[in-house]
């Protein structure tokens, strides 16, 4: 009698481990192929982690792994991240278990939940112990990021000798990391930051690099964005001709419709800068018109806002009153997306946290019955 209930009852044990070994295998192994996505598809891995893995059913580990991998898709694929703060809580295991790579990045994300929060405070400490985590890494591009931060945060209090630093710095880290993309964004950085400390030549100089490399590869968006920028220098130090030469020479490169309608309202800007009202007022049309048909809030608004102003400068405020109607819809449009997007990432961090507890009474559970058997 009591022989077949010891039996049963290594079944019973046995069973049970198997079932959690299959389930651990088949999550990490998902994972796994995340991982392996995360930088070239994230839209992917957002779609593989919400729809073929349930956080409730991981342990510890994958938890804290999904977690993290989570965070990482929904900031490559522009979701707000503010939100996210299991992150912070996976970054303390990481270091306590004493996997560093992954500390470092979940530290880098918890410093973007910082900065969404407009606290650059713990912003900049969560970036510095992410540089420190990745003394003992090689992932250059991590460290690219690390310092491009670092800089935009000295950046924004005005510490420009700083932020030139960090960004030389994450220029070369992006330079080994093979990352051109973001190699020409850090020389766009830079560009600016001598342009806002009055060193034209230097400001030239390094939007004149960012150039070079986006045409060496061949890539029409970066062109168009450097040119773009060059553009807003000139149009900073008065030279109006030249900023309208590379505005109209940067729309011949953007691939598509809403990068056009962005370039298209730098040239109406600038125009009105000019004071030049017909060509301002020609362009702002141009981006309109490129925009029809599309859901662009963010430049329509910007579009709408500034056709408002001229028409009331102009005494036409019939027609001001109309197109700050229309500023408003869209602005409205915009403001609700986010809040949509906020009240999805608010329930989703609850049903994370929820499923944590769960985890925990489940796991405390079996111990439990392991112990009584």
């Amino acid at each position: 009698m009591y022989q077949k209930i010891a039996i049963f009852l290594l079944i019973v044990v046995a069973v049970f481990f198997l079932s959690c070994n299959f389930r651990g295998n088949h999550a990490d192994k998902i994972l796994e192929l995340a991982e392996s996505l995360i930088q070239q598809n994230p839209d992917s891995v957002l779609h593989i982690l919400e729809f073929q893995l349930h956080p409730n059913e991981l342990e510890e580990d994958l938890f804290n792994r999904y977690i993290l991998l989570y965070t990482q898709a929904k900031d490559q694929t522009n979701r707000d991240i503010a939100n996210d703060t299991l992150v912070l809580k996976a970054k303390e295991y990481f270091v306590n278990k004493g996997d560093y790579r992954r500390a470092a990045f979940a530290s880098f994300y918890s410093g973007h939940i910082f900065a969404a929060r407009n606290d650059k405070k713990n912003a900049m400490l969560a970036y510095l112990d992410s540089e420190d985590y990745l003394k003992t890494e090689g992932d250059e591009a991590l460290k690219g990021l690390v310092e491009y931060y670092i800089g935009d945060i000295n950046y924004d209090q005005l510490l420009k000798d700083d932020a030139i630093g960090r960004y030389r710095k994450a220029a070369e880290h992006f330079k080994k990391a093979n990352k051109y993309k973001n190699e020409i964004i850090t020389y766009n950085k830079m560009g600016i930051s001598f342009l806002m400390k009055k060193e034209v030549d230097s400001c030239f100089h390094y939007y004149n690099k960012g150039l070079a490399l986006a045409k060496i590869q061949n890539d029409s968006l970066e062109i168009a964005y450097v040119m773009r920028n060059m553009g807003v220098a000139y149009s900073k130090i008065d030279d109006y001709n030249k900023a309208s030469a590379y505005f109209r020479e940067s729309v011949l490169y953007a691939p598509k419709d809403n990068d056009k309608a962005k370039l298209f309202l730098n040239m109406a800007y600038c125009f009105k800068n000019e004071q030049n009202k017909d060509s301002c007022l020609y362009y702002i049309n141009k981006s309109l018109e490129a925009l029809k048909g599309k859901e662009e809030s963010s430049t329509k608004s910007i579009a709408y806002h500034l056709l408002s102003d001229i028409k009331e400068k102009d005494g036409s405020y019939k027609e001001a009153l109309i197109h700050q109607k229309e500023y408003i819809t869209e602005v409205k449009k915009k403001m609700e997306d986010i809040n949509n997007q906020a009240i999805l990432d608010v329930q989703k961090k609850y049903d994370f946290e929820l499923m944590q507890n769960v985890n925990n009474r489940l796991f405390i559970e079996k111990q439990s019955a392991l112990l009584i058997i």
